[in-house]
Order: structure tokens, then sequence, then C-alpha cells
């Protein structure tokens, strides 16, 4: 049980300011801070909790702190997609923003490509092809799926043609 939360770089301002360290630590988790990345992580024995935010043009992966909320997230590259196509779910009082399974789906087949742990690269290409064999089921994702596809940029298509090429998957035929 891991769940990743994503924080936008460019994050709106929260006040009066949030200390998610003491919230996580009012619920049981155990808190620890990576010794070389700075990076926050939360344990449970139900769920494993860490920040994820998008670098930007960076070409470096770092750690990020947002003050705002007391924690670090980890830079990803390629966070862009389930920031960009997502949707809100809302659970009691608080709304997130899910990415869209077929966002999500690219977004796995990319990532594999650049994992240099075999282990998670293995993990997310099954991901992606198991999102792809959801998304297949339904025509309306179906559409979905090419309709993202036209909205990225011609290097996200070209990137996205590449991983497929090298995974041997296909995308979902309209």
């Amino acid at each position: 049980m891991d769940a990743d939360i994503l924080i936008p770089k460019r994050m709106p301002r929260v006040d009066p300011p949030v200390d998610i360290v003491a919230i996580m630590k009012k619920n049981d988790f155990i808190f620890e801070i990576g010794p070389q990345s700075g990076l926050y992580k939360f344990n449970h024995p139900m769920l494993k909790v860490e920040f994820l935010t998008d670098p930007g043009a960076k070409p470096s992966e770092d750690t990020r702190h947002f003050e705002q909320l007391n924690v670090s997230a980890q830079e990803l590259h390629f966070m862009s997609l389930p920031l960009w196509f997502n949707y809100p779910l809302t659970y009691e009082h608080l709304t997130f923003k899910i990415p869209e399974p077929e966002a999500f789906a690219l977004h796995k087949l990319i990532v594999c490509q650049r994992r240099i742990n075999k282990e998670k690269a293995e993990k997310d290409r099954l991901t992606a092809q198991g999102m792809f064999q959801f998304i297949q089921t339904d025509p309306k994702r179906v559409e979905r799926l090419h309709q993202i596809l036209g909205e990225v940029s011609k290097g996200w298509r070209k990137r996205i043609k590449a991983a497929l090429d090298n995974t041997g998957m296909v995308l979902p035929a309209l």
C-alpha cells in the first residue's frame, strides 16, 4: 500500500499554513527524513505516503520543500500529465485531484523507460499495460486516451511512441 501525493510546483497559497508532519503523526504515521535527500516519508502499517512534484524544465530531480505544508517532495520529470489531466474526488470535506486513468497510463508508459531500478521499471510497465487493458474495455476511455494524445506536445507524443516501440505495447485503438 503506497500513496504518492503530487503537489503542483506552483502551488496556490495556503492560508493558514498546514503542518502535514503533525497531521500524519497524529494519525499514527512514523515520520522519516531521508538522510541524504531530505525527502519526507510517512509510514503506517497500512500505508506508505510520499510527496512528489514536477521539476519543470530543470534537468535535475531534487527534493523541494513546501513551507506552507511543512513537507518535502521528490521532484520527478513527466509529472505534468497527471497534473494536466485529472478530475476532482471529494471525500468528506477534502477534495483531491486524481489523475485520469488515461493520463496515468501514459505517464507510467513514459517513466518505465526512464527508471534505473529494473524492478520499479517493470512495475511501471505492468501498471501501464494493465491500465491500457482497462481502458480498452470502454470506448469512451479509448476516445479520451486519444484526445489526451492529441492535446500533448509533439515532443510528448514522440516520447510516448518511443516507449510503445520499446515495450512492444500498443495503444487501444479507436
